[in-house]
């Protein structure tokens, strides 16, 4: 008899098949393989159109360029359009953002997830580190572009008024998660007031307004201020337009449980809750924010970027440019002005105003975009100026650059001066000596200049807006002129441009 081995000691026994059953593998893979597979095959009943998101999905994916050939990246672009596109994307997104969310955190960087219930726009976030600082120039090319839009309101015998609406996180940092901390240094609209100052601007500061008034006046679940908050503001502007107030008071406000929050929906693309606003009767409780105390003469809803509206029982009229703030605004501003024109369309065009026989003009602008300001002078002929400087100008020829271009009506000139050549503080002024030799000074907006990236590739930027049919560029020559400290310096002299 063979001796037994330890080996087979080791195998003695029973032993049990632990091998899933074969029905059962075949419907775990097939489920496997089905949830693997819906997302690209569910495109063909489901596919994804829309997003809450801010910002387009990507086109399909073509074979060819524009030119004719072979598009080589057709791999990539087809992978960026499946992830924008496939089956229950939105599902999916709102599901992991609630998922995260309960774990204190964010699943886009668009939206801050904060204590509380409470949301915060991302693009708000480099106010409110001190991340997008504007230079000192920035500033005073806004509170001067501003002050020329004043002058040319004020000269057509109208009133001219400027605020900014506060980020949310600049007036209830209570609520950010505390892994954000708020800088410590005077924020852009801070150091913006001594130059609107200066500039002697009709501003009103809505942050000194809130600040003093107890209460939480913004949603939410949303970047923008409720209908109480509006209401606040609006009696602000009001005042500072010298308009009689609204016959309204914040206790006023009924409590609807039925606002669909910007942010909430940004992070939730599906199954988004509602949020609480208030509504006045008669202002703003119907449907769309309406009212029965004003209507439309155009537009159909308050986020519409044309709107004019009519009340029996206003008084005056009104233009106003405004962003998305201004969308609760409206209805109580359309309430206060027997005719009102709002508009979202930028540059602002200042001579709507004539055309709609404005007596007041507003400019509305989040605080997050103040630096637009700066970028984009209003639309309008400039000023024409005595300089009246008695020295004859020092000549430091090659340190501007200038184009003149065509826009509708007028003559469009623009450039910048070189940064080595001004002060921080430098006036920037535009001649034009026509072929009969008369001269004609404009006072120049002041731009900076975007470089692409998020910044700007120099503050020292100038524009001039002349009308075409009482200035003809044939045979001029333009020259550009930097005021500071008593002393005129002509930067450039340019012939031949048109």
């Amino acid at each position: 008899m063979k001796e037994k081995t330890s080996w087979d000691s080791a195998t003695e026994g029973t032993y049990t098949d632990t091998r899933v059953p074969r029905p059962i593998f075949i419907i775990v893979l097939t489920l496997a393989l089905v949830i693997v597979a819906l997302p690209s095959v569910g495109m063909l009943w489901s596919r994804t159109d829309s997003t809450t998101e801010n910002r387009e999905l990507a086109e399909a994916p073509s074979l060819f360029g524009e030119d004719g050939s072979f598009n080589l990246n057709i791999l990539d672009d087809a992978g960026t359009y499946f992830a924008d596109h496939f089956a229950y994307r939105n599902q999916m997104v709102s599901t992991n953002a609630r998922i995260r969310a309960a774990l204190g955190t964010s699943a886009t960087d668009q939206v801050v997830v904060g204590p509380d219930g409470w949301l915060y726009y991302g693009g708000t976030l480099p106010d409110y580190l001190g991340q997008s600082t504007l230079s000192d120039r920035a500033l005073r090319n806004i509170a001067h572009n501003l002050s020329l839009a004043q002058g040319y309101v004020e000269s057509h015998q109208a009133t001219f008024a400027f605020t900014l609406a506060p980020n949310k996180n600049t007036l209830y940092p209570s609520h950010m998660p505390y892994y954000y901390l708020q800088a410590n240094d005077p924020s852009n609209a801070d150091r913006l007031k001594p130059f609107l100052e200066e500039e002697g601007v009709n501003y009103i500061d809505l942050f000194d307004l809130f600040e003093n008034v107890d209460g939480e006046w913004y949603l939410k679940k949303d970047s923008h201020w409720d209908n109480r908050g509006a209401l606040n503001a609006t009696q602000e502007i009001l005042a500072a337009v010298a308009h009689d107030p609204l016959p309204l008071k914040v206790e006023d406000a009924a409590a609807r449980v039925d606002f669909a929050g910007d942010i909430e929906s940004m992070l939730y693309p599906v199954g988004a809750e509602l949020d609480t606003n208030w509504y006045f009767s008669g202002f703003n409780d119907k449907e769309g924010m309406a009212g029965s105390k004003w209507s439309y003469a155009q537009g159909e809803g308050v986020t519409d970027s044309w709107i004019v509206t009519n009340a029996q029982d206003g008084s005056g009229s009104l233009l106003m440019f405004r962003d998305s703030f201004g969308n609760a605004l409206l209805p109580l501003f359309a309430s206060a002005y027997k005719q009102g024109v709002f508009s979202k369309y930028v540059p602002y065009n200042l001579p709507t105003m004539i055309e709609c026989q404005a007596d007041t003009v507003v400019v509305e602008r989040a605080e997050r975009h103040l630096g637009y300001l700066a970028e984009n002078p209003p639309i309008m002929p400039n000023p024409a100026v005595r300089l009246g400087v008695d020295a004859p100008a020092v000549v430091q020829e090659n340190h501007a650059t200038l184009t003149v271009e065509e826009n509708g009506p007028y003559w469009m000139i623009s450039g910048s001066v070189d940064e080595s050549a001004v002060q921080e503080s430098s006036k920037i002024f535009v001649c034009v000596e026509d072929e009969n030799r008369e001269l004609r000074t404009y006072d120049a907006f002041w731009t900076s200049v975007p470089d692409g990236e998020g910044g700007y590739s120099t503050d020292f930027g100038y524009l001039v807006y002349l009308d075409k049919e009482s200035n003809s560029l044939a045979g001029s020559t333009i020259r550009v002129y930097s005021y500071d400290s008593g002393v005129l310096n002509c930067l450039g002299v340019f012939d031949g441009l048109v």
